[in-house]
């Protein structure tokens, strides 16, 4: 175990905005199969969990095939267009600066396919801040959160560890493993949700995250 603070990061609502990417995609999707999309504020909501399971989720009644037929045109869009979409959120690069002045380690704990997330880091320049990146390894492989928790605390292997994230799945993901969650508002899940799911605190802009997250000051830091 090091003596190094850890900070684990959300990747899509909590470092980038990819709803237009994303937003477009599940939109092709539905086109695909014959279906008229749902507005932008409730496919807003969907973004979080892996598409496919969001799709079998609002598709599966119609069945498999129509699943797996608005899956590969999600994929066909997002993946060659859709991935490059994504805009830093304002902000989060100075946010990012002080954490690491301040010495913590940060990592990526994501449902972003790894090609895709480093698409990302390296398209908005996030290269600096990020020392690891744990995702699925391909849009075919689904890996859940918590264990991608594990994986990150496994390669880390903190003394001190803190976790950010836009959704409530992201804290208790978290908190599986005994890492206390900080939720932010800035992303697609609310306040309640964030609330709901045990965040410590949820934070309205990146320019708070330094100060919570950056040195160790509470119980929330330590690994249960």
């Amino acid at each position: 175990m090091t003596d190094r603070h850890v900070v684990l990061l959300d990747l899509d609502g909590t470092l980038i905005d990819s709803a237009p990417g994303i937003l477009a995609g599940i939109r092709a999707a539905f086109e695909a199969v014959d279906l008229l999309p749902p507005d932008d504020s409730l496919m807003r909501a969907w973004i979080g969990p892996p598409v496919r399971e969001t799709l079998q989720r609002e598709l599966g009644p119609y069945g498999d095939a129509v699943v797996d037929q608005a899956n590969v045109a999600f994929r066909a869009y997002f993946d060659t267009t859709g991935a490059y979409e994504s805009v830093p959120f304002e902000g989060i690069h100075d946010a990012l600066t002080a954490v690491a002045q301040a010495g913590a380690l940060m990592s990526l704990v994501t449902h972003k396919p790894l090609p895709l997330a480093q698409i990302a880091v390296a398209q908005h320049g996030l290269d600096p801040y990020i020392d690891g990146i744990h995702a699925p390894p391909s849009p075919q492989v689904a890996v859940p959160k918590d264990q991608l928790f594990a994986e990150a605390l496994d390669a880390t292997r903190p003394q001190t560890v803190i976790s950010v994230g836009d959704r409530g799945s992201d804290i208790r993901a978290a908190a599986a493993h005994g890492v206390g969650g900080i939720g932010v508002a800035w992303g697609y899940g609310d306040t309640a949700e964030l609330h709901d799911a045990g965040a410590l605190v949820v934070l309205s802009a990146p320019a708070d995250l330094p100060a919570v997250v950056a040195r160790p000051g509470s119980d929330a830091h330590a690994r249960a």
